[in-house]
């Protein structure tokens, strides 16, 4: 039965942490899926990570499964209504369609947004310049460090170019900053993947290849720039000639150096500080300030001001008002116009890195689609890959950027005009990926009105199924009054600088900023309604002069809080710390890490920790000392390489009680020689012939060599260094060298995946935790700036409307205070209160990760000099505001305080920490089945020749209807090859390994071939034939009378004696001996008198003496 269509087809859900957006995600899919067993063909559901992909196609195969086994499902009785389905009809119908997507897997559409704009792309590759199989690059940092080469070669060639670095480098000089261009590049050239400046790319290479009308505008800014500061710098020294020439210094005055009269050293071109303060502007409604009352001269000093300084002082104030901010602007644009420079000429150059590498960038397919949109009727550029989907399903929605919505939106307004189902999920209150493209401002506002309000329908889900009642509560509280409060803040910034025109423009920001919690407040389900449960608890620690004193109190007791927890019943697992960086993190795993080891035999407390750091594959000591064996391989010569590797293997693998481990670092400095003794035999035998395979197949040799598969807890690493040694080799070239430098540039930062079974304390940035949950959440170092920091990289794409800029379509500007009193104010603040969102957010996702702990621990804000609060400005000031009592009331916010908890009753001022709540012993939490793993037992790493062998030649190919007879003649050759290397019986070894090797016989067919071999040097005729007395020359070739080319298996000679000898494998024959006497006949007629010749039978061990007069008898031995 067809689903009816809906009046309003295109849903917004809004969702907030917890509220089951993957549960409502796979019920809506399901509810479209069910209406035909083929009809999941038509439904394209995306979200933006790989794992949320897995996730929702595996929530949708197993409710599918479910429900077709009849098992009992909460979705059940929603479909069924959704559907008309009933019962039995419904079970039928979820096997129907799971069978159809079981079998046509290849059209489940659920995949990530960036999978679904480069299948779109690759159908267009000719269209845009690409070729077929061109590759998708996922490492733009890989990328950025050879445009970066290609632009650091064009120095000193391209008198542009190198006047933008000069530029560059300058600026970077005069901030303080690393003198590390390179560095400093490769930091700003990452502007050129981003939106932000892909929205302007066009223009700004127009205004950069326009090399004069470029240089007209700089000239133009150049001199509103002096022409302000040569006219302030005059004012200052006419002032200071003027007291000079009476006889007066600046410390006469009031205040002296601090006193107004001092503002004209301030605006002396060297200081440039302009702004009049408070005294300056006294002085100008009252001139009897200009001297104390207590001075004597103070009648002489006031009219000596009246006459030189404040007609002066007037004009340096009245030019300061008139034309102050069109000087800072035009400063502000000189100090970063280097970037446009700069990155136009990146972006010139990664045009034709493209072209040279036939690839695309993951951040061009958006960019790129919306141009061929941009061309072309959208259907036909949708049709062309094949598929017509007829709804979509967009999660993560607050993540979707500009460029992304732009190529979603046509189809979207095609499917809702034909009256389809689609929807999107999001939560503003998540949006911490603005940095990425992210723009919350679309699902806040855009999108409604782009499908209209007419179209649009909007959903709520608004039950926490995930935190317990204390910690809903809190979050409720807290969030919806930070939201009000931190709007407050920026009213303030604003009021305080902003004309009217620019605050009535901001006012969009402003409301979104209190708007984008508006839902906030979450609602217990049924069994979390009772009665409150969990804990959370906020603790502010005294700031000491001495830096970083604090973190080291929040250090001691997030290890007393694991203790306490592990006490009450939870596992090492169930424990989750939260930074905002990798470093911290790092300082926490090195805390936790050091507990385990120094912990007293038999303690209860686990303190192992999994981190982003101990996930990575170089970190471990098996992949380390392969990285050192590859290095010494590379270059012998190399001693910190060779020291490293004797090391690592005596320390990890052989583990010697008692080691001399001076005397090894002395054997590595003196050489290979001494460091033999300190590395595995069988890697010092086969060095050079590592050397020369193939880079997988020499790692798994390496492997095997130095025991690495002995390592239970390294497999993993091992595993994953393999998969990276594999992916390399099929993407680039495989030698050690380039690997090396690839490993050191890229593969570094690759990690290994682990169970969530295993039982230890998991440290994640707030960012990666998005979308996890944790039962007990410690946050220990909760603090971080509401704003962008000072001294990070944060470029504004702003545009001015006076003159000389308003022909240029964007500029370049450091986001920082100074742009408050420029023209590129109103940018300005839209960043800035998109910034204290996005850090508001970033606190909100790390606060609903917890299920039934929260324990914050944050230093002790400073409180301004004759203010009762601290400032809103870090995370700690703010939530110190909130938590002690000053608050934005509820009913000014338009929430009752029923629907709120007073957060201030949890307030202790006495040790300024914050509870609610109360910590209780906890079941140990049982493993679920889907969790359990199975340990692997033995690390697998036999190498392919082992278990594949390669035939290097086609002689060794012998096409045969007789099976059998075929594989004579193979076995035939395969010992013909083998006799062939051997002279003496010492030689039977290195002869094996030889053919071995070659691919003609395996490791299974080695003890055959040694046995027959060892009876043969056993026979007492054979046997003689490879002593050392004869000179010996396998298959001589002997041209006979006829013309035809003999070649004896063996001619053995001494003196005038000589003997001819053919090995077989078949049975004996007639036509064996004849063939010998012709060998025989030839010899002769070479002068030799005394000739015999001989037929040895390798299967049956027989060897017939063949005469030069047609007579044969068996050899001495039968």
């Amino acid at each position: 039965m067809p689903v009816q269509a809906p009046a309003k087809p295109f849903k917004i859900y809004r969702s907030s942490a917890g509220s089951g957006k993957t549960y409502a995600l796979t019920r809506e899919y399901l509810s479209l899926a069910l209406q035909s067993p083929d009809y999941f063909r038509s439904i394209l559901a995306v979200t933006f990570t790989n794992k949320a992909t897995q996730e929702m196609k595996s929530r949708i195969i197993e409710t599918l499964h479910e429900l077709a086994s009849g098992q009992p499902h909460s979705m059940r009785q929603a479909l069924m209504e959704a559907t008309g389905l009933e019962g039995a009809a419904l079970t039928q119908r979820a096997t129907e369609v799971l069978s159809s997507i079981l079998h046509n897997y290849a059209h489940f559409s659920v995949s990530t947004i960036d999978s679904f704009f480069q299948r779109i792309i690759r159908s267009f590759a000719k269209e845009i310049g690409l070729r077929a199989g061109f590759k998708v690059e996922l490492d733009q940092q890989k990328v950025l460090d050879d445009l970066i080469d290609r632009v650091l070669a064009g120095v000193g060639t391209d008198k542009h170019l190198t006047r933008w670095l000069t530029q560059f480098a300058e600026e970077q000089i005069d901030e303080g900053k690393s003198w590390d261009i390179r560095r400093s590049i490769r930091s700003l050239a990452g502007e050129i993947f981003t939106e932000s400046y892909k929205q302007h790319e066009k223009g700004l290479q127009r205004i950069a290849q326009d090399e004069k009308g470029l240089l007209k505008v700089l000239g133009q800014l150049k001199d509103i720039r002096l022409a302000f500061e040569n006219s302030m710098e005059e004012l200052g020294r006419s002032a200071l000639q003027f007291l000079e020439q009476r006889g007066l210094r600046i410390d006469d005055f009031a205040y002296g150096k601090s006193g107004p009269a001092n503002y004209f050293t301030h605006i002396l071109k060297e200081n440039g500080a302009y702004a009049p303060g408070k005294r300056v502007l006294e002085v100008l409604e009252d001139p009897q300030k200009w001297a104390s009352k207590s001075n004597k001269q103070r009648d002489y000093l006031i009219s000596a001001a009246l006459e030189g300084l404040s007609p002066r002082l007037q004009q340096a104030v009245a030019l300061y008002e008139k034309e102050y901010e069109h000087y800072l602007t035009a400063k502000e644009v000189l100090r970063f116009i280097y970037t446009l420079g700069i990155l136009a000429h990146l972006t010139a150059v990664l045009s034709k890195y493209r072209e040279d590498n036939d690839l695309l960038l993951i951040s061009d397919a958006a960019v790129f689609l919306k141009d061929i949109i941009g061309q072309d009727q959208t259907p036909f550029i949708f049709e062309k890959t094949g598929t017509r989907y007829q709804h979509f399903l967009i999660d993560e929605f607050q993540d979707t950027s500009g460029f992304q919505w732009d190529n979603f939106r046509p189809l979207i307004e095609n499917s809702v005009a034909s009256g389809n189902l689609n929807l999107v999920v999001g939560d503003i209150k998540q949006s911490i990926y603005r940095w990425r493209g992210g723009d919350w401002k679309l699902l806040l506002k855009q999108i409604e009105e782009d499908i209209g309000p007419q179209n649009t329908q909007h959903e709520s889900l608004n039950y926490n199924r995930r935190s317990c009642r204390t910690i809903i509560d809190f979050n409720n509280s807290l969030f919806y009054q930070a939201a009000w409060e931190l709007k407050a803040v920026c009213e303030s910034k604003i009021a305080d600088t902003a004309d009217e025109m620019e605050q009535t423009a901001l006012q969009f920001y402003l409301h979104s900023l209190a708007q984008a919690y508006s839902d906030v407040f979450q609602i217990y389900p049924d069994d979390k309604s009772a009665s409150p449960c969990g804990l959370v608890q906020v603790n502010f620690l005294q700031a000491d002069e001495e830096e970083g004193a604090w973190k080291q109190q929040a250090q001691q007791a997030m290890l007393a809080s694991v203790r306490e927890l592990q006490d009450k019943g939870y596992s090492a697992r169930d424990i989750a710390l939260l930074v905002r960086s990798n470093r911290e993190g790092q300082e926490l795993a090195s805390v936790l890490m050091q507990a385990e080891e120094e912990k007293e035999p038999g303690s209860p407390y686990n303190y192992r920790v999994i981190s982003s750091d101990s996930l990575f594959v170089g970190n471990a000591a098996s992949v380390g000392l392969l990285l050192n064996v590859l290095r010494y391989l590379h270059n012998p010569q190399n001693a910190v390489a060779r020291t490293n590797m004797a090391y690592d293997y005596q320390r990890y693998i052989l583990k010697p009680e008692a080691l001399d481990w001076h005397q090894l670092f002395l054997a590595c400095a003196r050489g290979e020689e001494a460091l033999k003794a300190y590395l595995p035999p069988p890697f010092l035998q086969k060095q050079v012939y590592l050397t020369k395979l193939p880079l997988y197949e020499m790692v798994e040799s390496l492997i095997d060599q130095f025991r690495l598969n002995e390592l239970p807890g390294e497999w993993g690493y091992l595993q994953a260094f393999q998969d990276a040694v594999l992916h390399y080799s099929g993407e680039e070239k495989g030698d050690i060298d380039t690997f090396l430098n690839w490993w050191a540039e890229t593969g570094y930062k690759r990690t290994v995946q682990v169970s969530d079974s295993l039982d230890a304390i998991r440290i994640y940035t707030v960012h990666t935790s998005k979308g996890l949950q944790f039962r007990a959440v410690l946050m220990p170092y909760c603090q971080w700036e509401l704003n962008h920091k000072p001294n990070a990289n944060n470029f504004i794409w702003a545009r001015a409307h006076t003159h000389p800029l308003q022909e240029l379509e964007a500029l370049p500007v450091k986001y920082s205070a100074r742009l408050e009193q420029t023209h590129f104010r109103e940018q300005y603040y839209r960043e800035l209160i998109q910034a204290y969102l996005d850090n508001l957010n970033l606190l909100y996702v790390a606060f609903t990760r917890a299920e039934e702990v929260l324990r914050i621990w944050s230093p002790l804000p400073a409180i301004p000099k004759g203010q009762t609060m601290p400032r809103a400005d870090h995370v700690n000031g703010m939530l110190y505001r909130l938590l002690s009592g000053n608050v934005q009331t509820p009913e000014a916010a338009g929430m009752s305080e029923k629907e709120l908890i007073r957060l201030q009753a949890g307030w202790q001022p006495e040790g300024a920490c914050y509870q609610t709540g109360e910590l209780q012993p906890v079941a140990q939490r049982k493993k679920r089945e889907a969790e359990s793993s199975l340990p692997l037992q033995h690390y697998l790493n036999t190498r392919w020749r082992s278990r594949l062998t390669v035939r290097r030649r086609n002689a060794s190919l012998v096409l045969a209807t007789d099976e059998k007879a075929a594989a004579r003649i193979n076995w035939s050759r395969t010992l013909h090859a083998l006799l062939r290397q051997i002279r003496q019986p010492e030689e039977l070894e290195r002869a094996l390994e030889n053919i071995y090797y070659e691919g003609m016989i395996n490791r299974q067919e080695l003890p055959a071939v040694r046995s027959q071999m060892e009876a043969l040097f056993r026979h007492p005729v054979a046997g003689q034939w490879f002593e050392p007395h004869w000179e010996i020359r396998t298959e001589l070739p002997l041209l006979s009378t006829t013309g035809y080319l003999l070649r004896p298996d063996r001619v053995i000679t001494s003196g005038s004696e000589a003997h001819a000898i053919d090995f077989r494998v078949e049975k004996p024959s007639p036509a064996h001996a004849r063939r010998v006497r012709h060998y025989l006949q030839l010899l002769r007629r070479m002068g030799f008198s005394q000739v015999l010749g001989w037929v040895y039978y390798l299967d049956s061990e027989q060897a017939l003496e063949v005469g030069a007069n047609g007579q044969e008898q068996l050899g001495l031995g039968f």
